[in-house]
């Protein structure tokens, strides 16, 4: 089960996206390989992908496009946004 950092910082962000809601549709796990890759939570309008080995969580429009994709350090905790805006405000 993701920590509760990674739900929180998933909710957060499908909600500064402009989700119109942030009602949890499904929660599926990843397998790559035989291994635990990840998690996928649903919403309406869009879906994230929590990719363990990859440390980020990816924000994707129902039509696939990806809306932002968030670095998570130490995977569980310090997560920070890999957008233009976040590095902005990391060095100010």
């Amino acid at each position: 089960m993701p920590s509760p950092a990674i739900r929180e910082l998933v909710f957060q962000t499908v909600k500064q996206l402009g989700c119109e809601s942030t009602t949890l549709l499904g929660e599926i796990i990843l397998i790559r390989d035989g291994q635990y890759a990840g998690r996928r939570f649903e919403f309406e309008g869009l879906r994230a992908v929590w990719w363990i080995g990859a440390g980020r969580i990816d924000f994707h429009a129902d039509t696939g496009a990806l809306l932002r994709s968030v670095v998570v350090e130490g995977e569980n905790d310090g997560c920070r946004d890999d957008s233009p805006g976040d590095a902005q405000r990391r060095s100010a």
